[in-house]
């Protein structure tokens, strides 16, 4: 498997997300910036008892619904009180914590098409999930300066938190979009912040979202939304995804 990833010298090239960010709380605008013209939300698939995945729509359709953009999968701790819901007679999985690898790959391909030929993009990674989850990709990538990370040293790649607020912080590494998919092939999850050099677009994937969140122009969200491989819809800024904004 090619492996292209490096690390930046610092966190500075994701200074512009925070600067974007609303303080709405739990809406599309305090996990993407404002700066784009259009959005899409990809679900990411619940699964049944078996282990097999299905889409929200068959969850709902087994329960005389219907999804769009703003629809919320069921919460039993009541934070969810507003709004349509589905799931909360699903017997399987809840959603996944992020796109299964074949999703993340059809966004990837229809991300790199909308991007500058051999486009340089950023990622950020939670350092939550703990050092030894990263411990095979520190052995895989290069530093600024060419040489090997150092385990022995205790080296990583540089931290961004978004917000700062929220005491969440990210490794930053940098490489082709079809990283994306190599980080998922030697264990670790999709990605929670991809974006190219230019920001022309954006993709979020927080840790309490149940979806993918993505920022960028009309042409960049019809082509996710048409995609027959997701299960994607457009969805404004003000939309609440998590929390209850009649119980700030």
């Amino acid at each position: 498997m090619p492996f292209d990833i490096k690390v930046p010298r610092d966190g500075s090239p994701a200074a512009w997300i925070n600067e974007g960010l609303s303080d709405e709380g739990g809406s599309v605008s305090s996990f993407v910036p404002g700066c784009f013209t259009s959005y899409a939300r990809a679900l990411h698939p619940a699964s049944t008892l078996e282990g097999t995945f299905v889409t929200w729509s068959d969850v709902a359709a087994k329960e005389g619904l219907r999804v769009d953009g703003d629809t919320l999968w069921h919460s039993t701790d009541g934070s969810q009180r507003w709004g349509k819901s589905i799931g909360a007679k699903w017997q399987g999985g809840a959603p996944q914590v992020s796109l299964p690898r074949a999703m993340l790959m059809q966004l990837c391909f229809l991300l790199e098409q909308h991007s500058q030929p051999d486009e340089k993009c950023f990622f950020g990674l939670w350092d939550g999930w703990g050092r030894s989850e990263y411990r095979k990709l520190w052995q895989l990538i290069e530093t600024p300066h060419g040489t090997k990370l150092s385990l022995a040293k205790g080296d990583s790649a540089p931290r961004f938190g978004v917000p700062p607020s929220a005491g969440r912080d990210y490794f930053l590494v940098s490489g082709p979009v079809r990283v994306a998919v190599e980080l998922v092939d030697i264990g670790l999850n999709a990605p929670n912040f991809i974006w190219p050099a230019d920001q022309s677009w954006l993709v979020v994937s927080d840790i309490d979202l149940d979806s993918t969140l993505v920022g960028g122009d009309d042409a960049l969200t019809q082509s996710i939304v048409s995609s027959k491989e997701l299960e994607a819809f457009r969805i404004s800024q003000d939309v609440p995804l998590i929390g209850d904004p009649t119980h700030p």
